[in-house]
């Protein structure tokens, strides 16, 4: 058996500059990977077990198995046969899923990009990147990220990738996701163009920043990162505005000292970073956060972020890595 942790993801930088004709909207996005993780689980199918299908999908949430034709781990595992024109290797599929569902933290693009890696390692089909991408980026906007994952700028309608030569690795993040409240990306970007709440913004000051912090900390692995105000996320002024409670997350997060708290994606997840210089609140954070965060209705997940893609699991399942 094959067995692969996929990351989420966060975007430090979300600026949507308008719809496109193709019906897409144009964005430039600075995306990073983060340490929350779901899990695929791969093996050879022995027997068909009386199914049409080549593919037995499985899940520990089992909404997602009720129409697997809609889940983007079947709909990659379908696309890279076609793109190959292989005939399919009869497979059993497992998700285990911790990354929250419209969270806006990418849980099934990256599971869908783990899948097209996968396949392309049992079939001996040695694509390389820019290909895997490509296939990705028919599956989902967010998915050409995923293949590589690490710290990149996205454009285009952000399946172009250009990876950032920044090891961006463990700065201690905060995410918290009300439990009650999902956000569809379609629906937010329809919020947007209804009320052309479009501006372009520069993304060359907080890049400049964080190339510039990132020479620091090879002089001083200590360093502080000065880039957190100039994190911008467009959604934040249609979301926030819907769901009155994202403004409550904000203000709590700020409460026990997270930095710029910002919305995930397109929502309904809120992160901040943890100063890094303040060890005792990294100690006594976790409990400051369950006091003001009910976990009936809200999770709660402290990660950082993470340099890489998806890795493949060694061993038993770690199930310490994320707790709802």
């Amino acid at each position: 058996m094959l067995s692969v942790y996929t990351p989420a993801k966060i975007n430090l930088f979300l600026n949507v500059l308008g719809r496109r004709e193709d019906g897409f909207h144009q964005v430039h996005s600075l995306m990073q990977a983060i340490g929350l993780w779901d899990r695929l689980d791969i093996s050879p199918r022995l027997k068909k077990d009386g199914s049409e299908s080549p593919i037995r999908f499985r899940c520990n949430w089992p909404a997602l198995e009720r129409d697997v034709y809609t889940n983007l781990v079947v709909q990659a595992y379908y696309h890279f046969w076609k793109e190959v024109n292989l005939p399919p290797l009869p497979l059993n599929v497992f998700l285990e899923k911790n990354i929250p569902l419209q969270a806006g933290l990418g849980g099934g693009s990256s599971d869908a990009a783990a899948m097209l890696v996968i396949l392309d390692h049992l079939a001996h089909t040695h694509l390389g990147t820019e290909r895997l991408r490509h296939m990705g980026a028919a599956l989902g906007s967010d998915v050409p990220f995923f293949i590589t994952g690490g710290l990149s700028w996205a454009s285009g309608r952000g399946e172009v990738i250009e990876p950032l030569p920044i090891d961006n690795t463990g700065w201690p993040l905060i995410i918290v996701k009300p439990r009650n409240i999902d956000s569809d990306t379609a629906s937010a970007y329809r919020l947007l163009a209804s009320r052309q709440a479009y501006r372009q913004e520069s993304p060359l000051p907080l890049r400049e920043q964080m190339l510039k912090d990132a020479r620091k900390r090879v002089q001083n692995p200590d360093a502080l990162f000065s880039w957190d105000q100039l994190i911008l996320n467009d959604f934040e002024s249609v979301i926030y505005p819907q769901f009155p409670v994202m403004d409550e997350i904000v203000r709590k997060l700020k409460q026990v000292g997270v930095q710029r708290p910002f919305l995930c994606g397109s929502g309904a997840a809120v992160a901040g970073f943890i100063p890094v210089d303040s060890l005792q609140m990294r100690d006594e954070i976790r409990p400051a956060l369950l006091k003001h965060f009910d976990p009936d209705y809200f999770q709660v997940f402290k990660t950082n972020t993470w340099s890489g893609g998806l890795i493949q699991a060694q061993g038993p399942v770690d199930t310490s890595r994320t707790k709802n």
